[in-house]
């Protein structure tokens, strides 16, 4: 659901929504109920409400904190991954420059395959949360793999450069599973829930203030309204890093040496 609709709805249009349709929402339902709430809403309570909506409030903002924080590691994290794949494919591509050129193309071919694989299905995958799809670099990694064992070393230089390229195989399979992992990064539940209810709760404690002003009443609404649905947009926006506008690219995977690779200059 909630992939779906980072996919679907561009940043800005969740960014009005959020700014502008959540706000009025809440006054909505405000301005509804004040008149049932008259009773409650009164000087003495006033400070009791306040009291309880600061630790609320203080409540909601370490809890979102903690989510944005450790969210925002995660992402910064799966895109340095990206990146590091990218760059053990890149190594292996120089690496197996010293093989004879027959060998050398084999492993080019399922180089190109494999990142043909990760960018047009594995990512396509990641983002919609297709768990079957996003394990299509399988065959493709056993194949790359086939393709250098096919090969048999005979001088020093090319054992020493078919060991190094050996060695980025084994860390690009690592790195896979992680970029895999990342791809399905999420809030536990019980977090989300104490998220949520916090948030609730923070703006419902603003009917309960009363300044004798109906228009500072409803500002004091809204304005809560909005840092709340500001934060839990960016939770949202970095929940899964590989879903929605803000989400990690797979340019690296086309860049530097891997260009040349794909232009066909190897």
């Amino acid at each position: 659901m909630i992939r779906s609709i980072l996919n679907s709805v561009p940043e800005w249009a969740l960014i009005i929504i959020v700014i502008a349709g959540l706000p009025a929402v809440v006054v909505g339902v405000f301005l509804m109920l004040r008149g049932r709430l008259d009773s409650w809403r009164t000087d003495s309570s006033s400070a009791i409400v306040v009291a309880v909506a600061a630790m609320v409030m203080t409540l909601f903002a370490l809890v979102l904190a903690f989510a944005a924080v450790n969210l925002f590691q995660g992402y910064d994290e799966a895109s340095a991954n990206v990146t590091e794949e990218a760059n053990a494919l890149g190594q292996i591509q120089r690496d197996v420059r010293v093989f004879p050129v027959a060998a050398r193309d084999r492993v080019d071919g399922q180089l190109i395959a494999y990142i043909n694989v990760v960018r047009n299905v594995e990512f396509p995958a990641m983002r919609d949360g297709n768990a079957t799809k996003v394990q299509a670099g399988v065959v493709a990694t056993d194949t790359l793999f086939a393709a250098m064992q096919s090969y048999d070393p005979v001088s020093e230089t090319q054992k020493t450069f078919y060991a190094s390229a050996v060695d980025r195989m084994n860390d690009l399979i690592a790195l896979r599973r992680n970029r895999i992992s990342a791809s399905n990064s999420a809030l536990p539940t019980a977090f989300m829930v104490l998220l949520l209810l916090t948030a609730a709760i923070s703006i419902l404690t603003t009917f309960f203030l009363r300044t004798h002003k109906p228009g500072l009443d409803i500002t004091l609404v809204v304005m809560v309204s909005m840092v709340v649905g500001a934060g839990l947009l960016t939770v949202v926006l970095l929940e899964y890093p590989f879903s929605g506008s803000v989400s990690v690219s797979s340019d690296p995977f086309v860049h530097g040496t891997l260009a040349r690779l794909l232009a066909g200059k190897h």
